[in-house]
């Protein structure tokens, strides 16, 4: 799969092609220290890769805190505490977008246990990890 979004039916591909799309544009925007972007795209790449979980399970996320309550059954399920742990932190990226008051330091570092954590989903899935 590209990093570019790709025109598919199939709901976790779609998701799965939004996740590569959105963190390799995090990653461009850390290394132009573009943080308040970059924040905004890992978001976006923690959100569909929840979403494509959902999508590979039939069940479709309606709304943020849909998303949230997934991530906690996900967590649960997996017996894996780090997807809530990495899906708080993009959550805390998501709210740096509109009010950018997180120290670039911050922002690089979470940036960057959001993506591991990804990595690991995508992988799980069968996908390629960012």
């Amino acid at each position: 799969m590209s990093s570019k979004i790709d025109a598919t039916d199939n709901e976790p591909d779609k998701y799965a092609g939004m996740v590569l799309h959105y963190s390799h544009n995090a990653e461009n925007y850390l290394k132009v220290k573009d943080y308040h972007k970059a924040s905004e795209m890992m978001w976006g790449a923690m959100s569909c890769v929840l979403k494509t979980v959902a999508a590979k399970r039939n069940k479709s996320i309606d709304g943020h805190r849909a998303l949230g309550k997934f991530a906690i059954t996900l967590a649960k399920q997996e017996q894996d505490k780090e997807i809530f742990y990495s899906y708080s932190l993009a959550n805390m990226l998501h709210q740096n977008f509109y009010e950018s008051n997180l120290d670039y330091f911050l922002v690089d570092a979470v940036c960057r246990d959001v993506a591991k954590t990804i990595g690991r989903l995508m992988k799980k899935m069968g996908y390629s990890a960012p």
